[in-house]
């Protein structure tokens, strides 16, 4: 992964970052979040980062699958529940 760009708030707090991450990075994270139900993160992590973590898993699961016809060939290393 590499940093590209990263734009501060009025805090001069990081409030966007701009990464380059290889396909295999990205399978990796997505392979993370990309199946935990946004209800099973919401509930482990708190609704802030429940939503955060969701948005990411969905949006790079869109990725995988602008990529792939099947999607992100990404292990499942995330919490498979049956609130999904």
């Amino acid at each position: 992964m590499k940093l590209r760009e990263a734009h501060y708030n009025e805090a001069e707090e990081p409030a966007r970052l701009t990464v380059e991450l290889t396909a295999e990075e990205a399978r990796l994270i997505y392979g993370f979040i990309g199946y935990t139900s946004p209800k099973a993160v919401t509930g482990r992590v708190g609704i802030e980062w429940g939503n955060l973590l969701s948005d990411l898993g969905s949006d790079l699961g869109s990725i995988g699958a602008r990529l792939f016809e099947e999607g992100w060939d990404a292990p499942n290393l995330g919490l498979r529940t049956e609130e999904q």
